[in-house]
């Protein structure tokens, strides 16, 4: 499968947090020629207003360059995102902008995403108040769990310029199931792009240590589980890894033996501009979401970009 992202949405809030998205998404543009359209959600007020001559749910202007609201041609969204949106084209990143009107802000990412048919979704982690408070932040998480397409969360830095991030490894957490390797395709696509290594990394619970060995001490049952688990996952990667290398990829696998958020993250922090590919098992629904995954909790760890493959989607 050659995973390609064609169409990014960038939402924005006019933050130097939110704007810390810009970097990773200018480098995923430019690994794959893709369209840039940075989005900005202003709250609609849920009071009857007359019709608008525009679609209730979006106004703009489509193609390169600035795109200003119809329904408010002087807004601060407008001219705040046509000066992001310059910027990208004067440093080679194709990229246009839309202002939508939602009660919602979540809401309002995800039905634009559908909308425009974007292959992926590229935000901060959080925001602070701007041209929609709180666009960021907790909405970033009801747009990972509702997003019919991935979603990349970019941690917060606002000292990136939009001309310094590349993926440099690709990490891909594992369990076993298949659900997880729906992450392949996309790391696959990352890795090829960017002429990435991939590392498979696999969590074990190794039981507490009672001596200078995890196993020491336990009894001959417990050992025998504890040390056929081991095995099992060690096989597993192996198996895993021989694909990829079939397929002309660089590929090291991993075991650890603590929390796999903890594993991932160290993995992440010790590696040079690396990011992580993996997937969720969030309940979708703008209005139902979960939270306390482990890519939940890698997400609100990371240092680095985590890419969120939803459950729905296929090899």
């Amino acid at each position: 499968m050659d995973t390609r992202y064609r169409r990014i949405l960038v939402p924005l809030d006019g933050s130097e947090l939110a704007r810390s998205a810009v970097a990773t998404a200018a480098g995923m543009g430019r690994l794959f020629d893709s369209e840039l359209t940075l989005i900005g959600v202003l709250r609609q007020s849920t009071r009857p207003q007359a019709p608008d001559p525009v679609s209730p749910s979006m106004s703009g202007t489509e193609g390169k360059g600035v795109a200003r609201s119809r329904a408010d041609p002087g807004s601060n969204a407008g001219s705040y995102l046509g000066e992001v949106t310059e910027e990208l084209l004067q440093a080679g990143v194709h990229a246009n902008s839309v202002v939508v009107l939602n009660a919602d802000p979540a809401t309002g990412v995800v039905l634009t995403a559908r909308d425009r048919h974007s292959d992926l979704i590229v935000m901060a982690s959080r925001g602070r108040s701007g041209l929609a408070r709180g666009l960021l932040g907790s909405v970033t998480d009801r747009v990972i769990h509702s997003s019919p397409v991935p979603v990349m969360v970019a941690p917060v830095d606002a000292d990136t310029g939009i001309d310094r991030w590349a993926p440099g490894l690709v990490i891909v957490p594992l369990d076993g199931s298949e659900l997880a390797e729906k992450a392949l395709p996309h790391a696959e696509s990352i890795s090829k792009a960017a002429n990435a290594p991939i590392t498979l990394v696999r969590a074990v619970p190794f039981p507490i240590m009672y001596g200078g060995h995890p196993y020491d001490g336990l009894p001959a049952g417990s050992l025998a589980i504890a040390e056929e688990g081991e095995k099992e996952a060690r096989h597993y990667l192996v198996e895993v890894a021989t694909r990829l290398r079939a397929r002309g990829h660089t590929v090291e696998t991993q075991i650890g033996g603590g929390h796999p958020r903890s594993e991932i993250i160290q993995i992440a922090q010790d590696a040079r501009d690396a990011m992580v590919v993996m997937t969720t098992r969030g309940t979708s629904g703008l209005t139902r979401w979960v939270v306390g995954s482990v890519a939940d909790s890698v997400i609100r760890s990371s240092v680095v970009p985590v890419l969120i493959i939803p459950p729905s989607m296929g090899h």
